[in-house]
């Protein structure tokens, strides 16, 4: 998750410099600031899920929660997709 934030976060910074540190117009900053905190908050359940494993947990209860994060995730990636429809030239 965190390779792809960065990679993706690249390409609003070449169109506006700086926007990626906080520079920039307010209506680009605010939907890069929520697509950063749910990246962050994502990566951290998919570490939670991994962490899971053991003898005390089913393992259907950890499929189940792995499932739930690759349907995060690809919730996400259409996020970031119309971020870029909508924002980038």
């Amino acid at each position: 998750m965190q390779d792809r934030w960065a990679n993706f976060s690249e390409r609003p910074n070449d169109f506006w410099p700086g926007i990626k540190y906080g520079e920039g117009a307010a209506g680009i900053q605010a939907p890069l600031i929520a697509l950063s905190d749910l990246t962050a908050e994502i990566e951290e359940e998919q570490y939670d899920v991994l962490e899971m494993r053991g003898p005390d947990i089913e393992e259907r209860f950890v499929q189940a929660q792995g499932l739930r994060m690759e349907a995060e995730i690809e919730r996400l990636k259409m996020l970031y997709d119309r971020f870029e429809e909508e924002y980038l030239p």
